[in-house]
């Protein structure tokens, strides 16, 4: 896993939680067609219109022009959502995943963290999850115990 660096500073020794600083972002894996990174909570996936706070995007675009590459966004996540974003190197491989993407030919897998109670039955949440759009499969863990996480 390669790290990608990122350059900029940050003013105070407090962190804002809407401007967090991304000094790096992991490359899980690259070839010739395709980049995957993990993006962090927080870092949005493409620049955000009127802000100067770095992007997924922005920040490998960056590295590959040094190698005279580019980036072409395949999908997006939510910014405040962690996970692995696929970038494609040309038009060509990018148009090519994004109709995997919309014949939901990706398996894509989300592992939510609940602190406390539902408030629901296991039953009932379950069913909550299964009736939303391409949601096929809903696995319920385990319950940790109290104070681990």
């Amino acid at each position: 896993m390669k790290k990608l660096p990122h350059k900029g500073g940050h003013q105070s020794g407090k962190q804002d939680r809407r401007n967090p600083r991304f000094l790096e972002l992991v490359r899980l894996y690259e070839d010739d067609a395709v980049v995957a990174l993990n993006k962090p909570a927080g870092l949005p996936a493409v620049p955000v219109k009127g802000s100067d706070i770095p992007s997924a995007w922005s920040l490998l675009s960056a590295e590959l022009k040094r190698r005279r590459q580019r980036a072409f966004v395949v999908h997006r996540i939510d910014r405040f959502t962690s996970g692995v974003m696929l970038f494609a190197k040309t038009e060509l491989d990018r148009d090519a995943m994004v109709r995997q993407f919309l014949g939901h030919t990706p398996v894509r897998q989300y592992l939510a963290v609940v602190r406390g109670n539902l408030g629901v039955k296991r039953r009932d949440a379950r069913s909550l999850l299964s009736t939303r759009r391409n949601v096929s499969e809903v696995d319920h863990r385990e319950r940790l115990p109290s104070g681990s996480c």
